[in-house]
C-alpha cells in the first residue's frame, strides 16, 4: 500500500503538468511550456510537446506576418485601382463631354449652312448680291465645319498639339459678327431677327484663335 500510495503520487504530478499542458495548447496558448526536467518517458513527452508547442507558435508567427502582408498587399492594390477607377471616370467624363460638345459644334455650322439654305431657297426673289451674301455664309459656316471635324481628328489622333489655340492679332468683331451671321440664318428659319445694335462702332483688337472663338 506504502509503494502503491508514493508511485501515486509520482505519477500524479507528470500528469497533471501533461494534461494542463494538453489543456493549454487546446486552448491555443502556444507560448506555455511542461516544466518537467525529468529524463523518464514524461519527460520526453514533455519536451516533445513543448518542441510542437514551439513549432506551432513559430508557424502561427508566420502566418500572422503573412496574413499582415497580404493585408497590405490588397490595401496597396486597393488604393491603386480607387485611383485607376477615378481617372477612367475622369476619362470618361471628359470624353462625355467632348462628345457633347463636338456634337453641338457640329450641329451648329450644319444648322446654319440649312438655314441659310432654306431661306435662299424659299420666298420673294432675291437679289444676286442677297443670294451672294447666303452663299459666303454657306461657305463659312462649311469652313467652320470643317474646322470641328479637323479637331475631332485630332483628339482621335492624340495629336493635342493640334488642339492649342493660336493666339493672332484679330479685330474681336469679325467672329462676333460670323456668329451673328448664323444666329440670322438660324433665325430667319423661324421668322426672328437679329440685330446687332450692340456692338461699339471701332474696331476690336484681342490676341486670339479667330476660329476656335
Amino acid at each position: 500500500l506504502a509503494l502503491a500510495a508514493y508511485f501515486a503520487r509520482a505519477l500524479r504530478r507528470p500528469l497533471a503538468l501533461l494534461r494542463d499542458g494538453a489543456a493549454a495548447l487546446q486552448r491555443g496558448e502556444l507560448g506555455h511550456r511542461i516544466a518537467l526536467a525529468e529524463r523518464d518517458e514524461f519527460g520526453l513527452v514533455a519536451r516533445s510537446m513543448n518542441a510542437m508547442a514551439a513549432e506551432l507558435g513559430q508557424h502561427r508567427q508566420r502566418e500572422v506576418e503573412d496574413r499582415q502582408r497580404l493585408e497590405q498587399l490588397v490595401q496597396s492594390r486597393t488604393a491603386e485601382l480607387r485611383t485607376a477607377l477615378a481617372s477612367l471616370q475622369q476619362v470618361d467624363q471628359r470624353r462625355r463631354q467632348l462628345f457633347a460638345d463636338v456634337s453641338h459644334e457640329l450641329r451648329t455650322p450644319a444648322t446654319a449652312i440649312r438655314g441659310d439654305a432654306q431661306v435662299a431657297m424659299r420666298g420673294r426673289e432675291k437679289t444676286t448680291q442677297e443670294y451672294k451674301d447666303s452663299l459666303e455664309r454657306i461657305v463659312g459656316a462649311a469652313a467652320q465645319l470643317g474646322q470641328v471635324i479637323d479637331d475631332l481628328l485630332a483628339v482621335a489622333r492624340d495629336d493635342i498639339d493640334a488642339l492649342i489655340p493660336q493666339r493672332d492679332a484679330i479685330d474681336l468683331r469679325a467672329p462676333i459678327e460670323a456668329a451673328l451671321d448664323q444666329a440670322r440664318a438660324l433665325a430667319g428659319t423661324r421668322q426672328v431677327s437679329v440685330e446687332d445694335a450692340a456692338l461699339p462702332a471701332g474696331p476690336l483688337p484681342l490676341l486670339a484663335d479667330a476660329a476656335r472663338l
